[in-house]
């Protein structure tokens, strides 16, 4: 393990910088700085460097990861791939989404809920759209799947709304019809019931 004499300690707005005789500097974040009483230490090991690297990294993910946060509720997965490609090692952002999790800021079972809520009062889509966007989000699909039963979203009646009210007053052409269903996801049979109902 290698030793690394202090030679001189600089003070900026959030950080101390640490210079070493073998040139080598490290940044520290102040709260990093006090906590291992950096002050009075004139050498300090590889092995301490390595750990107060991995508090500040920690630290400083925390912050990100609850600013990202404060827009509101987001998928576990979603955030857990933001952290990573910002640089975080995977144990690190492990350590901050379970953190997060047991506080209650994650949970990937009540932003299925609010975003499917969300989703239904707005423009209609079907279960397939909204259970393809939650994987997008970074829901798991059995958890999507289990949740959308529970809001007993009928296909039939929500394509039936979309073609009532994209076509009111208007001819409605069959090959049009299908094409605009097939694109908010609808299965074959509800758009044929629904066609077949439009052309009788």
């Amino acid at each position: 393990m290698s030793i690394m004499r202090i030679v001189t300690i600089e003070e900026s707005k959030k950080y101390f910088t640490l210079y070493f005789d073998n040139r080598d500097s490290l940044s520290v974040l102040k709260e990093t700085y006090f906590m291992y009483s950096l002050y009075e230490l004139e050498e300090v090991t590889s092995q301490l460097i390595e750990d107060i690297k991995k508090r500040d990294q920690l630290i400083t993910c925390e912050i990100v990861a609850r600013k990202n946060l404060t827009g509101g509720l987001k998928a576990t997965n979603r955030l857990f791939f933001m952290l990573s490609n910002k640089g975080y090692k995977e144990p690190i952002v492990e350590q901050v989404i379970n953190k997060l999790t047991k506080e209650g800021l994650l949970n990937d079972i009540t932003f299925a809920k609010k975003y499917i809520s969300k989703r239904i009062k707005g423009k209609k889509i079907s279960k397939n759209m909204l259970i393809n966007l939650l994987i997008q989000e970074g829901i798991d699909e059995t958890i999507t799947i289990n949740l959308l039963e529970k809001f007993h979203i009928n296909d039939y009646e929500t394509a039936k709304l979309i073609i009532d009210k994209k076509y009111k007053g208007k001819v409605k052409e069959v090959e049009k019809i299908y094409k605009y269903l097939s694109s908010k996801g609808f299965e074959q049979d509800v758009i044929f019931a629904i066609l077949g109902k439009e052309i009788t």
